[in-house]
């Protein structure tokens, strides 16, 4: 039985999955509201935020926010295989876009990481985005200063520019309290101490609490305690 079990969760409240993420994250409300306009509006957008803060969360919520219509493209530029923007938009048209090598009109294109991205794929990206084939476009990733974007594509952005802030320490402790619906399997001062070891990276900081509730829950303590604390490394 896993640790979370014995607690009566039947999923782990404090998994990072970004698709199960999303309901978890604090402090990205303005943010979320802004993106969406940006994306409703048609623009190209990034997101910056460094490694482990939510960024690919946050793009999940533009997904289920505009999902529903095939017209939406996620690609974690990280990948292996090169970006094929003109496959994955014909791919939307099912088998009538493959027989007619036909592009559907007004895509939403979110690419993840995008200091991966080649320059001659973010030329294609400006291409469709002109003429119409994509609507908008939203690019995440650690330094926009520091991006290997075209100019011409950073031209389109603009000031479009939207920073993923890091948690405050009273936004972490409501992040965990948020995912253990209240239970008192951590205390706040225990969540900070974790917080403040994780050099608060989101990502990093709930990893560390779910070892640190894991290692109470398997040494049968009801509350985790700074014993637990030496989980973390």
């Amino acid at each position: 039985m896993d640790w979370y079990e014995e607690l009566d969760f039947y999923d782990n409240p404090l998994t990072t999955n970004p698709d199960d993420f999303i309901e978890g994250l604090i402090g990205v409300d303005d943010l979320q509201k802004e993106l969406f306009y940006r994306v409703e509006s048609g623009s190209m957008v990034f997101v910056e935020g460094a490694a482990g803060l939510g960024k690919t969360a946050v793009l999940r919520k533009v997904i289920r926010q505009f999902s529903g219509k095939k017209k939406i493209i996620y690609f974690d530029c990280r990948q292996v295989n090169e970006l094929d923007i003109e496959k994955l938009m014909r791919a939307r048209y099912g088998l009538l876009g493959k027989l007619f090598n036909a592009a559907p009109k007004g895509m939403i294109v979110l690419l993840d990481n995008a200091s991966f991205l080649s320059r001659k794929n973010a030329e294609k990206i400006k291409h469709y985005f002109d003429y119409g084939y994509i609507r908008s476009v939203v690019f995440t990733g650690e330094r926009y200063s520091k991006s290997s974007l075209p100019a011409s594509v950073k031209e389109r952005i603009g000031k479009k520019l939207l920073l993923l802030r890091r948690l405050a320490e009273d936004e972490a402790v409501e992040l965990v309290k948020h995912r253990l619906e209240g239970m008192p399997v951590v205390s706040d001062e225990l969540i900070k101490k974790v917080f403040k070891r994780s050099l608060k990276n989101t990502k990093k900081f709930i990893e560390n609490c779910e070892k640190v509730c894991e290692n109470a829950v398997n040494e049968k303590r009801k509350e985790a305690s700074e014993e637990d604390l030496k989980v973390i490394k």
